[in-house]
């Protein structure tokens, strides 16, 4: 089995896939731009990131420089796109204790009983975040039963996040 496998073979099946629908591409850009949006270094930038989110164009006509008459419009009919308010955002890390920020969505249906949060940690970008990196050893870690080890930085900053 292993010896038809040869370049040709894998570039042929590769052009076989099934498509990706274009929803699920949408998903992923946005949770690209939220990811993006957690290196934000102010509370307003975030806010304003999460406006962005939802809004089809940028927010700027190119030739007068000012708000679009675009963008009016799609402040008042935004369609399904979520709209979130931000809850809480901490932009300073400490060792331990991550860059994070927690919205709710609140155009949500009313037939929708399910609550839609966003709940989105920073990675690395400061000494503190360093630190928590550099925290190698691995420490007993169980969740729902399974038990295993866990990076001991990443453990204690998630144990930070759930008593937030």
């Amino acid at each position: 089995q292993d010896s038809i496998k040869t370049p040709s073979w894998k570039r042929r099946k590769h052009r076989f896939q099934p498509s990706v629908e274009v929803m699920k591409v949408n998903e992923l850009n946005e949770a690209l731009m939220l990811s993006e949006l957690s290196y934000a270094d102010s509370v307003e930038e975030v806010r304003e990131g999460l406006e962005r989110l939802y809004d089809d164009d940028n927010g700027r006509d190119e030739k007068s420089g000012g708000k679009s008459k675009k963008k009016e419009k799609s402040k008042t009919s935004r369609g399904n796109k979520a709209q979130w308010e931000l809850l809480f955002c901490d932009t300073q890390s400490r060792p331990n204790e991550p860059s994070h920020f927690l919205a709710i969505q609140k155009n949500a249906s009313q037939y929708d009983d399910t609550l839609h949060v966003l709940m989105v940690v920073r990675g690395t970008k400061s000494m503190g975040d360093l630190i928590t990196d550099a925290m190698m050893e691995a420490t007993d870690y169980e969740y729902d039963g399974v038990q295993g080890k866990a990076h001991v930085g990443i453990c204690r900053s998630g144990e930070y996040l759930t008593k937030r």
